[in-house]
Formats: structure tokens, C-alpha cells, sequence
């Protein structure tokens, strides 16, 4: 299980088991960072637009979103695994937001919805977890895009400096893991997180790949140390 990249429906079964306590564990091994860390994705994000949420997960970015003031436009989270929605559900109805958001379950590499309906596509902590389909996915993403639309896919990375990739490593591969076995008692699925994060491409391939589905321009910016970045690519046509 600590492979670093793993087929859909492996994604699926890791994610459904650890689904319940999900939220818990983000906010612990982050030190609280987590919604922070999303709010740098959000504050990219124009008033009015259309947003598909990939890998919506338990809502929480979906949520953050819809309750931006003044914000305008559907919301739409999307996700693979069953449990995870579930949580999304049972969050949306309690704290409603502003902002009306629709929940869908079907797989980031074959979105249910027409070509070309919406201005923005975002996702957090997912671009690793669809490695095994990257190429795939960001085909999709392209195409649910309008005519110069954006995508904006924030995730975890490795710091830039040496003295710190030491910590960061020893955190990912002996503190990590077992804050979710404490919270969930179970490993496995964690030390698959810790190992997508620590083997995880490089910033260049993934914004190469943007480039050769089709996106005019797109890249990778670094915030918070290299510990998390956005990777952004825009749509021409």
C-alpha cells in the first residue's frame, strides 16, 4: 500500500476507509494549516464563476468556496469515492453557505458533465492521488473548461531547502502515519499518503503535462516554503 501511485480504484478504497476521520487527521497533520492553505487557492478565484470542484473529497474546499462573500456562480464537487461524499453531505447540511453547492460521484478521468461549463476547475491534495491517470484527467479538466478558463490544483510538496527536506521527511515517514493510525487505527493508507508526497513528479513534469493536453499556459508556484503549491494552467480556446 505505500506505493506511491496507485490505480482509481485503489484510490477509492483508501480514501472510503479513512473517509470518517478524514477532516480530523488534515487538520492535525498540518498544525491547523490546511484551511490556510486552501485559502491561497480561493483568493485567485473571481467573484462571479462557474467552479467545478475535483476531488471534492469531504467538501471542505467546496464549502470554503461557496461561502466566499459576494461570490456568484454554481458550485459543483466532484469526487470517486462514496464515503467521502457522504461526509461532504452531512457537512453541507450542517453549515449551510451562502453559495449553493451540487455533490456528484464519479471519477476526476470521466466527469458526467457537458464540454465547456465551467470558468474554473480547482482541487486540493488530489493531483497526486490521480497520478496513474494524470494525462487522462487533465484532458478532462480541459474540456469541462470554458474558453479561457482556468485550472488552479493546490497540493503538497517538498520544501526547498536542504535543512529542511531532512524534517520534512522524517515527519512524512514516521509522524504522519501514525497520527491517522491513532485516529482511524490503521497505517496502511496513510504511509501510501506520506509516499505520494515524498516521490511525488517534479513541478516541471506536471505543468509539462498541463501544456501537452492542450492548456496555452500553465505553472507551478511555490508558497508557504515549497511545503504546498498551486499548479495553474489556462485554456485558450
Amino acid at each position: 500500500m505505500n506505493s506511491p501511485v496507485l490505480e482509481q480504484n485503489e484510490v477509492e478504497r483508501v480514501f472510503d476507509r479513512i473517509a470518517h476521520r478524514y477532516d480530523q487527521f488534515n487538520s492535525l497533520a498540518s498544525f491547523g494549516l490546511d484551511r490556510a492553505w486552501r485559502r491561497t487557492l480561493i483568493r485567485r478565484l473571481p467573484g462571479h464563476c462557474d467552479i467545478l470542484d475535483l476531488g471534492c473529497g469531504t467538501g471542505v474546499l467546496t464549502s470554503q468556496v461557496s461561502e466566499r462573500p459576494g461570490a456568484s456562480g454554481r458550485v459543483l464537487g466532484v469526487d470517486i469515492s462514496a464515503d467521502m461524499l457522504r461526509c461532504a453531505r452531512r457537512n453541507q447540511t450542517r453549515v449551510p453557505s451562502p453559495l449553493a453547492s451540487t455533490l456528484l460521484r464519479a471519477s476526476g478521468a470521466d466527469i458526467p458533465v457537458v464540454s465547456a461549463s465551467f470558468d474554473r476547475v480547482i482541487s486540493a491534495f488530489v493531483l497526486r492521488n490521480v497520478r496513474s491517470q494524470m494525462p487522462r484527467v487533465l484532458d478532462e479538466v480541459f474540456r469541462v473548461l470554458r474558453p479561457h478558463g482556468q485550472v488552479l490544483m493546490l497540493d503538497l510538496g517538498k520544501p526547498g531547502s536542504a535543512w529542511m527536506q531532512n524534517g520534512h521527511r522524517w515527519y512524512l515517514n514516521r509522524v504522519l502515519p501514525r497520527i491517522g493510525r491513532v485516529l482511524t487505527g490503521t497505517q496502511e493508507p496513510f504511509e501510501y499518503l506520506s509516499a505520494s508526497i515524498l516521490e511525488f513528479m517534479e513541478p516541471e513534469e506536471v505543468v509539462r503535462t498541463m501544456k501537452e493536453v492542450g492548456f496555452c499556459k500553465s505553472g507551478f508556484d511555490a508558497v508557504y516554503g515549497g511545503l504546498v503549491g498551486i499548479y495553474w494552467a489556462e485554456k485558450d480556446r
